[in-house]
């Protein structure tokens, strides 16, 4: 009798889910490791030290990911929004839904941090227009560099987790439970870093299932952690 072949499953199961978020905190881990290494006399190398690894953890992410993706199951990847379709369409909807963003924390928490005796300590201060204008270009360059763990976690996180929950839960339960799930994994144990991460998670969430694309989004994040950094923490938000 010939031995029949097992079907491979045509969606993640939770045990991948929980492989991937295990390897997730692993990474995580590896880049808290490293934030123990400290250049003395230069806090600017330490902090962009910490910044590489940061970036080079989120990074290999993306490869187990597909692998999961691509390889082990055959997923069509335009299931996690994964295509190119419509690429600058959705490159200018991304930057177009996070303008207001921008502007929000810019003008609305940045400049009364400038004028009032705050502990928070931005990055770079911003408090007339001369200084606002020369703040963008390192907003943008900011930008380049957040795309990357931006990508990752919405790859994690959009793609792969609100599609795992939407199939079993539908699309309104599975934006709201994701968009909390995102603000509990981060870690942060402060009720106002938590809030901060479950809006932008149910913004992030609500782009994705509109568009069925990940590039919004992630823009979203990129101008979102590059805004915190510039003109509210500094490299302290990681």
């Amino acid at each position: 009798m010939t031995k029949q072949l097992k079907l491979r499953p045509q969606h993640l199961t939770i045990k991948d889910m929980l492989i991937l978020y295990l390897l997730w905190f692993f990474l995580q881990g590896f880049y808290e490791m490293t934030t123990q290494l400290v250049f003395e006399g230069s806090l600017f190398l330490t902090q962009v030290v910490h910044y590489f690894f940061f970036i080079v953890a989120r990074l290999l992410f993306v490869p187990i990911a597909l692998y999961f993706i691509l390889y082990r199951y055959s997923l069509p990847v335009e299931e996690f929004g994964l295509t190119l379709k419509r690429f600058w369409a959705n490159i200018k909807l991304g930057f177009k839904t996070s303008f207001p963003l921008v502007l929000l924390v810019l003008f609305i928490v940045h400049l009364p941090l400038v004028y009032t005796d705050s502990k928070i300590q931005p990055m770079i201060v911003a408090s007339n227009p001369e200084e606002i204008a020369t703040s963008l270009v390192f907003f943008v360059l900011l930008v380049f560099m957040t795309i990357i763990p931006a990508f990752s976690e919405e790859l994690l996180f959009r793609g792969l987790t609100f599609s795992f929950l939407e199939e079993r839960l539908g699309s309104v339960k599975a934006l709201f439970l994701n968009a909390l799930l995102y603000g509990i994994f981060y870690m942060h144990f402060n009720i106002y870093f938590i809030t901060i991460r479950i809006i932008l998670g149910f913004f992030s969430t609500y782009l994705f299932w509109r568009c069925r694309n990940i590039i919004p989004s992630t823009i979203l994040q990129a101008c979102f952690h590059a805004s915190f950094i510039l003109y509210i923490f500094g490299w302290g938000w990681w």
